[in-house]
Formats: structure tokens, sequence, C-alpha cells
């Protein structure tokens, strides 16, 4: 049976979104809280998340990651076209929007995307610390402009100067190289740094991806060398070459 959890709805968006789960023979279950949510989540498996703009702004990034981690579905948000705050909280945070929450019609043709059976995708590694350290710190990784220095806590310009990192843009920037051309959600990264003994946010994440950006983007040939894959996270598509530091790698 599809499974569809609805987040602290309001009367009338309950009853309405219950007729448009009707529509699609799915079955939907509502939270009060966000704590009946994470009870729920416990107990259950569902296809999708559904937040309600009646639920508030307040840490909403945070629920986003609580709920997304213990249901390891999609999290949706609903739009209200009288609420743009609640627009602008939920924006590039969630797995999808539906824009309209007025007509029941509109709610299940935004859900059906989220409903079919997909093939599982393939295994991709995960961010622990055993992993953290595939290359030996003798060796570089050489991008775009730029070779990262794993001995050095940051980045060679091609031409001689070097551009220290704090700990944890490091490790967030080490990841991403380490894994060209993969996608990586908010709440992955986290779990990057957290495997580092850092306590970081969503936000936060996308905080220390504009500072590695802003360092580095009057050096860089592609302005895009971190990709921001909106409403998920973040990509790098350059071609990343390992190096020994033996060798001349700022060519």
């Amino acid at each position: 049976m599809t499974n569809i959890l609805l987040a602290e709805p309001c009367p009338v968006l309950k009853d309405t979104v219950k007729r448009a789960v009707d529509s699609l023979s799915a079955n939907v279950v509502d939270a009060s809280n966000i704590n009946d949510a994470i009870h729920i989540l416990e107990k259950d498996k569902f296809n999708v998340i559904l937040l309600c703009p009646g639920m508030g702004t307040e840490n909403i990034i945070q629920v986003i990651t609580t709920l997304r981690r213990g249901a390891n579905c999609p999290v949706v948000g609903l739009l209200d076209d009288n609420n743009s705050k609640w627009h602008k909280a939920i924006l590039g945070h969630t797995d999808g929007l539906i824009s309209s929450t007025k007509r029941p019609g509109d709610i299940a043709a935004g859900l059906k995307p989220y409903l079919v059976t997909r093939t599982p995708p393939p295994e991709r590694p995960r961010p622990v610390m055993s992993q953290m350290r595939r290359h030996p710190v003798s060796q570089r990784l050489q991008f775009d402009n730029f070779v990262f220095d794993l001995s050095r806590f940051g980045v060679c310009i091609k031409g001689g100067e070097f551009i220290a990192l704090p700990v944890s843009e490091f490790r967030l920037l080490e990841w991403i190289l380490m894994h060209p051309n993969q996608t990586f959600r908010r709440y992955e990264l986290c779990e990057v740094l957290a495997a580092h003994g850092f306590s970081p946010t969503e936000t936060s994440i996308n905080t220390k991806i504009l500072r590695i950006r802003k360092k580095l983007l009057p050096y860089a040939k592609n302005p895009e060398f971190i990709r921001t894959v909106h409403g998920i996270g973040y990509i790098c598509e350059e071609d990343v070459e390992v190096v020994n530091s033996s060798q001349e790698g700022l060519k």
C-alpha cells in the first residue's frame, strides 16, 4: 500500500489532501505535530512526506532534516499562495513543491511522481570516517585552476598562491572532489562533517559552500566548479585528477 504522511495539517487542507490521495488509491496518515510524525515514522514506511504551511517556519530546516532521516523518503512542501514566508523558508530544502493546495486534482498531480515505484539507485559511497582518506596525504586532487592539497589543508592556485581553508570547509570540499559527478543532498554532507566531529545543519552547509566559492571564484576557469542542484544539493562536475606531490601538479 502506498503511504503518505501529512505533517501538521489544518482541517481544511487535511480534507483536500485526503480527497486527492483517495483518487490515487493511496493511504494518508496525518501527524498533529513533529513529535507525532517522528513516532509514526518509527512504525511504518512512507513513500512521501507532505509538509503543510500551517506548521510554521521556526526551525523548519532542522525539522525537514529530521523527517528525511527518519523516513528515507522524499519530503515535499505544500505551498500557500497567501504565505510567501513559508515558501521562502522551505525553498531549496525540500525534495519538491506542490504549488496549489486548493484543488484535490492539482495535489494528486503533484504527488504522482513521488508514488511511482522506481528501481533503487546503485549503492554509492556513504560518508563514513573510514572513507574520508581514500588518497594518501602525499597526493593532491587537481581540478579546474586548482590543486587541492591534502597535506596543507588548503588549495593551491595554478601560479603558486595558496588559500588555506578552515577544517570544516576543507573536509566538505575534500568529499565533494573525491566523488566527482555525484550529487549529494545537504543532509548527506551534514553526515560527512559529523563524521569529523562537527555539528552542521543544512543551512550551515549552504554557508560553507558559499564561502568556498567566494574564496576560489576569482581564480576559477569555470564559475560553477561546484554546482547547486536546486532542491537537492551540490555536485562537482569537474574532471578531478589525482597527482603525487612529487609531480608538477601546477602546470
